[in-house]
């Protein structure tokens, strides 16, 4: 059985290519060294305070229209 065009092994060859590239770029990439020395980050202040609990009174200020969901006759 004959390959039609364009199916043979020299139309792979651009595909491998690159996914070899693209594999060799990601190896590199990754493998920077001296990863165990990461660069210093600052302090930052942290304030701590005490928690107290009390009732606080609620207000609801609305303007508009009201509408009864349902009423009684």
């Amino acid at each position: 059985m004959t390959q039609g065009p364009g199916y043979g092994k020299s139309s792979m060859l651009p595909a491998g290519f690159v996914v070899l590239a693209l594999s060799a770029a990601l190896l590199v990439s990754c493998s920077k060294g001296n990863s165990s020395q990461l660069p210093k980050r600052p302090n930052v202040p942290v304030t701590v305070g005490t928690v107290t609990q009390k009732t606080v009174p609620v207000q609801l200020t609305a303007v508009g229209n009201v509408e009864a969901v349902s009423t009684i006759w």
